[in-house]
């Protein structure tokens, strides 16, 4: 009996144990889509009576997805973290109307992308000229890697090498969202709106093309590692930034790999931007720029 009381609090705290990593072990397991079922290439899961997709195996390589309005008799009406990234040759992702909710990474690394397409009836998304928006146009979701502007006349194919890949936000928008251009390694200029208010975390990451960009007057705030990597790509036209004095906040490593940036300009008073995110402007590899034996200038106008 003496043995058996000297053992009740170490049973005590293994049950408790047990069960807190029962619970953490129930949670992974289910943000990972363990208990998922299928629907064709889909994976979901049921919440509160909802379809949310964790998981898209592209296994036959096909062109067009559709996200289906129900699943399992459940509407669709979410898309988990990374739950229709990296598929093969998917050129076209349709959206049906019951889907309102789309996590950051849903839709990253589809390098053949070219367009999305949205139910009319849905109302929280909306696609324009390809591209995935808020209902109301404020915050653009996601750009598609590969959607290119050219005009194309029935029946007429154009090489990749004539393709023209570039973009001018549209006047509504006040947001890129976090990973809108993730990846965009062909888009090779961007033309910002006056209106932009905010860049979201790693929106430009990786999209390695880009000529300069122009920030509006009026952007407010610009999210970690938002270019992590564009000037890094073969063409060394980003070469030089500049700052608005409208802008309050760069988080961490915005610029990280901009390895031939050479100078910014930043239209405030160093002292206005201490509380600037870590190593905020271009570096190389983590360290402080330094491109053909040319230093990186930062140069502040306040």
């Amino acid at each position: 009996m003496k043995n058996l009381k000297k053992l009740i609090p170490m049973i005590v705290l293994v049950a408790v144990v047990l069960t807190l990593w029962g619970g953490t072990f129930f949670t992974i397991v289910m943000y990972l889509g363990g208990f998922a079922k299928a629907d064709g290439n889909f994976r979901y899961i049921v919440k509160d009576g909802e379809a949310l997709i964790v998981e898209y195996k592209d296994l036959q390589g096909i062109e067009i997805v559709t996200i289906p309005e129900t699943m399992g008799g459940y509407p669709v009406t979410t898309v988990n973290k990374f739950g229709l990234v990296n598929t093969i040759g998917v050129k076209e992702i349709i959206i049906g109307k019951n889907l309102v909710n789309i996590f950051s990474w849903s839709f990253v690394n589809n390098g053949a992308l070219e367009r999305f397409i949205v139910d009319d009836e849905n109302p929280a998304l909306k696609a324009v000229d390809g591209v995935l928006f808020t209902k109301d146009m404020e915050t653009l979701i996601t750009y598609p890697g590969s959607r290119f502007i050219n005009e194309i006349k029935p029946n007429e194919e154009i090489a990749e090498k004539d393709k023209i890949f570039e973009y001018t936000v549209p006047d509504t928008v006040k947001n890129i969202g976090p990973q809108a251009f993730y990846k965009c390694g062909k888009l090779t200029k961007i033309t910002f709106n006056e209106g932009l208010e905010t860049i979201g975390e790693d929106a430009f990451t990786l999209a390695v093309n880009m000529e300069n960009v122009i920030f509006p007057e009026g952007l407010k705030s610009i999210g970690v590692h938002a270019f992590n990597g564009c000037a890094n790509g073969d063409r060394k036209v980003f070469n030089q930034i500049e700052i608005p004095s409208s802008v309050d906040y760069i988080g961490d490593w915005a610029f990280y790999n901009c390895s031939y940036v050479v100078s910014v300009v930043v239209y405030k008073a160093e002292a206005d931007t201490q509380g600037w995110g870590f190593k905020w402007f271009p570096t190389s590899g983590g360290d402080n720029l330094s491109v053909d034996g040319v230093t990186l200038k930062i140069e502040y106008r306040g």
